[in-house]
């Protein structure tokens, strides 16, 4: 998960990629954590059931 402090531009995004490949959740803001979060929460739990 990469928290940024603003737009996330294309550099910052390849790099993320290159570390973390598929299994990546990149969030432009801390305001927007709940509304990113919350969906991936979900579908681990679901995945675990």
């Amino acid at each position: 998960m990469f928290l940024a402090n603003g737009e996330i531009d294309e550099r910052k995004g390849e790099t993320m990629q290159n570390i973390y490949g598929k299994k990546q959740l990149m969030i432009p803001s801390v305001k927007e954590l709940p509304e990113h979060f919350a969906p991936l929460l979900k579908r681990l739990l679901l995945r675990v059931v």
